[in-house]
């Protein structure tokens, strides 16, 4: 199972879990995922490469703007 996986069942569960020994919880799962949705398929690559907590803070980031 891939982290966006995991991360989508964190979303349609509504409960936090570990990711790759990261504890997530479902607001920041949540934010993961949309910006995933949101990325090309060039980008979603590289996003996907990165820790769970870069790709908390960068989707942070991006949905601020």
């Amino acid at each position: 199972m891939t982290k966006i996986e995991k991360l989508r069942k964190i979303v349609e569960r509504g409960q936090w879990n570990k990711v790759d020994g990261t504890r997530v919880d479902v607001f920041s799962a949540s934010a993961i995922v949309a910006v995933h949705n949101a990325l090309s398929p060039e980008h979603k690559v590289s996003y996907e490469a990165m820790p769970v907590a870069k790709m908390a803070v960068m989707a942070f980031k991006m949905l601020k703007k």
